[in-house]
């Protein structure tokens, strides 16, 4: 475990009586793999400096029915399946009782357990689901293939757990989050895709880029929702639909925000404060195929 504090904020695992009591609760005998996972830890502290998983953080059992509760409140003013992507074989609805939360983003994104999944889906799959409830898809087959990839991303370096990074006290409500330089993270919207991310501040010299910028390994197309750019001169742009453009391979930064359709500079001290984003290859939906033809 490469974070030492966040380790500490793991809480001992739920005895047989409680797991059963919880079962009883939803109405489901949870498969084996979770109940031996949650025999073995039951959620995080409330002063955990980060996620354990990815920015994911572990919910003890209140949070989870809380969290539960909620998804089925949601349903009277919930989206309609047609306004929801789906992807993968999961049932094609807002919420049902059988999609138990067990992480949470701190953004209101939940990562559950299915046990009702889909046509072709296996019981226990884990999903994830957005905070605006546009977005279902499935995280990983099952718990155990979830746990081996984290396990692996961070024998390999590639996650890296650090006190500075999703500290619920540097988390603004619009989802910017004060992140130091150099820190290296998998967000969690881009863990499917198995790209890293990166935090940059502004040069001395005034040619470092955005206040927040996001550098990936390769060339993506990046949709942003509800973005205000701030800049030097007080001047304020907001819009309801953009996506980051003009990527520098040298610098390793995105340079410019695109807003309906042309571009905007992004000044050396700008602030781009990004409500949510969601990554796509350039052969994957629609926003993909969009931006292939143009």
């Amino acid at each position: 475990m490469n974070s030492p504090p966040t380790y500490e904020t793991l809480r001992p695992g739920a005895g047989e009586a409680r797991i059963r009591y919880l079962e009883e609760g939803f109405g489901f005998r949870f498969p084996t793999p979770i109940r031996t996972f949650f025999g073995l830890v039951e959620g995080q502290g409330t002063d955990a400096p980060c996620g354990l998983f990815e920015g994911w953080s572990l919910l003890n059992f209140e949070e989870l029915l809380q969290e539960w509760e909620a998804l089925g409140d949601g349903l009277t003013c919930a989206p309609t399946a047609e306004a929801i992507a789906f992807h993968g074989p999961l049932k094609r609805v807002y919420a049902t009782r059988g999609w138990i939360p067990f992480a949470t983003d701190f953004g209101g994104g939940l990562l559950c357990f299915d046990l009702e999944p889909g046509l072709g889906g296996q019981v226990g799959q884990v999903l994830e689901l957005d905070h605006e409830g546009s977005h279902r898809r499935v995280f990983a087959p099952s718990l155990e293939v979830f746990l081996e990839k984290m396990v692996n991303d961070l024998e390999s370096g590639r996650t890296l757990l650090d006190d500075a990074v999703y500290r619920p006290e540097s988390v603004r409500i619009d989802g910017a989050a004060q992140l130091r330089p150099g820190v290296v993270c998998d967000h969690p919207r881009l863990a499917e895709i198995g790209l890293s991310i990166s935090v940059v501040e502004p040069e001395e010299d005034g040619f470092g880029g955005s206040e927040l910028a996001l550098a990936l390994e390769e060339d993506q197309m990046v949709e942003l929702g509800e973005v205000r750019l701030e800049t030097p001169d007080g001047k304020v742009l907001s819009t309801r639909s953009a996506s980051l453009a003009r990527f520098d391979r040298q610098r390793r930064s995105f340079t410019s925000v695109r807003i309906l359709g042309w571009d905007r500079s992004l000044p050396p001290d700008a602030q781009l404060v990004v409500g949510f984003f969601h990554l796509e290859r350039p052969w994957l939906g629609a926003l993909g195929k969009a931006a292939k033809e143009g």
